[in-house]
């Protein structure tokens, strides 16, 4: 493990931490990105993204067929 894994894994513990137990903790899918971040696999950008287009489908839903 290289420095910056160390960091990335101590600020996403620090703010896991901070969250928990409060109305703004992780959810699973965030936990889960979160892994992937502190892995390196995705970048913070990647991660902000990915939960972006989640809130997005949340609000504004695909128009399944047959439905209005």
């Amino acid at each position: 493990m290289t420095d910056h894994d160390s960091q990335r894994r101590r600020a996403v513990k620090g703010c896991l931490s901070l969250t928990n137990g409060t109305s703004i903790s992780a959810n699973f899918y965030e936990r889960r990105l979160l892994v992937h971040f502190i892995q390196g696999a995705l970048t913070i950008d990647q991660v902000c993204a990915l939960l972006d287009e989640r809130a997005s489908c949340a609000i504004y839903p695909p128009f399944s067929k047959g439905r209005v």
